[in-house]
C-alpha cells in the first residue's frame, strides 16, 4: 500500500484546510512533553504541573488505580503515580486522557462509531505494548511509546467523523454498498485517507516524529523513512486486533495485510506466535476496561 506525501497531494491540502478548529493539545500535556525533555525532570516536577488541572489528575489516579496497573496498594495523589508507574507511562497517560477529552465533547459522530473506534484504539496500543515488551524488554519507555503510538494510529477516522462529517457520512455509504475497508473507501470517495489527517494532527499537537510516523506508515510500515520499529510494532498490532475475534470491533475481514508476515521477519519475530498474542490481548484488554469511560 502506498502513501502518499501531504505536499505533493493537493488535495489533502484541500481536506486539512477545510478542518475548522481542530483541538489544541491541553497546556498540561504541552509542559509536560516539554519538561521530559530535561534530564534532571523530577517527579515533583511531573506532579506539580499535572495537579494544576484537576480533571487531568482526577483520569491518571483512576487509570493508575485501575485493573490494568494491578498495583497492590491505592495510589492517592500524582507524586505517588509518577513514582510507582514511571514518567512516560505517566505521560502515555495523560496523553490518551487528552485525545479522549479533545474528542469526546460536543461532537454529534455516531456513538457506536466512537465505542468501535476507541475500543480498536485500545487493543492497538495494548497489543503494541505487548509486542514491544517482548523485542524491547528492558527499554520501558520505548514500550510506552508503543503504547501511545496504538492510541494514536488511527487518529485520522475520528478527525475526519468529528470535523469532516459529511465526508464521514459518504465514506460509511459508501462501505456499506462496496466489499472494501475504510482506507480504500476514503481513497475512493474523497481522494485522501486517514493517514494523512493524522499524520497532520500528530504534527498540530507537536507530539515527536516518532509517533508521527507510526501513524502515517501503518498501514505501510516498509516505506517508512531510517530503520524504526515502532510502525512495523502498529502495523503487526493493528492487523492482530483485525484477525481477534473477541477484539475485531471494526467488523473486518480477517484478510491481513501484504506486509503482514514481512512485518513478523522485521521484528524477529514468529508468526506461529499469533493465537498465543491474541490470547494474551484478551487478558489485558478485560483489565483496561477504565481507559474507555475517562469521559464519562
Amino acid at each position: 500500500m502506498e502513501v502518499t506525501q501531504i505536499d505533493d497531494k493537493p488535495k489533502i491540502r484541500e481536506i486539512i484546510g477545510s478542518i475548522e478548529q481542530l483541538p489544541t493539545p491541553p497546556f498540561v500535556f504541552q509542559q509536560i512533553a516539554k519538561i521530559l525533555s530535561n534530564p534532571y525532570t523530577s517527579a515533583f516536577d511531573i506532579a506539580a504541573i499535572i495537579s494544576e488541572d484537576a480533571a487531568i489528575t482526577a483520569k491518571v489516579l483512576k487509570l493508575t488505580n485501575s485493573a490494568y496497573y494491578g498495583l497492590a496498594h491505592k495510589i492517592s495523589n500524582v507524586k505517588q503515580a509518577v513514582v510507582v508507574i514511571g514518567l512516560e507511562a505517566l505521560k502515555s497517560l495523560v496523553l490518551s486522557s487528552s485525545l479522549i477529552d479533545a474528542f469526546g465533547k460536543g461532537k454529534q459522530i455516531d456513538k457506536n462509531y466512537t465505542e468501535a473506534y476507541w475500543r480498536h484504539s485500545l487493543a492497538t496500543a495494548i497489543m503494541a505494548k505487548i509486542l514491544a515488551r517482548i523485542t524491547h524488554r528492558t527499554e520501558l519507555a520505548f514500550q510506552e511509546e508503543a503504547f501511545s503510538a496504538g492510541i494514536l494510529h488511527d487518529i485520522g477516522k475520528l478527525v475526519i467523523a468529528s470535523y469532516l462529517p459529511e465526508k464521514h457520512i459518504e465514506k460509511m455509504r459508501f462501505l456499506q454498498e462496496h466489499s472494501t475497508n475504510e482506507h480504500e473507501a476514503e481513497n475512493i470517495v474523497f481522494d485522501c485517507t486517514h493517514v494523512e489527517v493524522g499524520r497532520y494532527f500528530a504534527e498540530s499537537w507537536k507530539l515527536p516524529r516518532e509517533l508521527a510516523d507510526a501513524v502515517y506508515f501503518h498501514h505501510a510500515p516498509a516505506s517508512v523513512p531510517g530503520d524504526g520499529a515502532l510502525p512495523y510494532l502498529v502495523h503487526l498490532a493493528n492487523n492482530l486486533v483485525h484477525l481477534s475475534n473477541e477484539n475485531d470491533v471494526w467488523g473486518a475481514t480477517r484478510e491481513t495485510s501484504s506486509f503482514y508476515l514481512e512485518t513478523w521477519n522485521r521484528l524477529g519475530l514468529n508468526s506461529d506466535m499469533q493465537d498465543k498474542l491474541i490470547q494474551e490481548l484478551a487478558r489485558e484488554y478485560v483489565k483496561s476496561e477504565t481507559f474507555l469511560h475517562l469521559d464519562r
